[in-house]
């Protein structure tokens, strides 16, 4: 199992305090679809993301620059070690519904993993074998080691496909649910 490690880096943080407006500008600015909300003391206790403030301000608000960040972020925070396996946050990711897990490492954040980062990550295990599986079968020294190969190989593509199912069904879970809701939006609004 892989550690999460390669993905510590800088992420955008927003004091709780902060206007929706600051929080809307700062994505923008960023480039980023979420920013970890931070306290006084810059712990993390919260994450906003792009479609909290589509939706959660305007359903609010007719004046959404008066609201704060702690008025529309999700304060159920969920985070992760760097040394957790992808696995694992695949897992948690499918338990809160969420698609981004903050890394947090002495209350402190020190990278983000999405749900795209762990696809690109199946993705790229299986360019690896499918690379590798041919030099593995040519460099065999013999037919006992060729079959020794053969079964490794069959077990990481085994693995592998556990893995994609997996993602599969979560991407796919959250699709539907994320075109669901936007359905229900639209009969809302046009009963209204």
């Amino acid at each position: 199992m892989r550690n999460t490690r390669r993905f510590k880096k800088r992420v955008e943080t927003i004091r709780m305090d902060s206007s929706a407006h600051a929080a809307a500008n700062r994505m923008n600015h960023q480039a980023v679809g979420c920013l970890v909300v931070v306290d006084s003391e810059d712990a993390p206790v919260g994450i906003i993301t792009d479609r909290d403030l589509t939706l959660r301000a305007v359903s609010k608000s007719h004046t959404p620059h008066l609201l704060r960040v702690e008025d529309l972020m999700s304060s159920d925070l969920v985070s992760a070690s760097s040394s957790e396996p992808l696995e694992e946050l695949l897992r948690h990711m499918k338990n809160h519904g969420v698609r981004r897990i903050p890394l947090v490492e002495d209350n402190a954040v020190v990278g983000m993993v999405a749900m795209d980062d762990i696809l690109q990550e199946f993705s790229r295990d299986l360019h690896d074998l499918a690379s590798e599986a041919p030099l593995r079968y040519r460099n065999a020294p013999s037919h006992s080691r060729f079959e020794h190969v053969r079964q490794g190989i069959d077990r990481n593509l085994t693995d592998l496909r556990l893995k994609l199912e997996y993602a599969q069904w979560y991407a796919k879970a959250t699709l539907l649910d994320e075109l669901d809701e936007l359905r229900n939006r639209l009969r809302q609004e046009t009963e209204l």
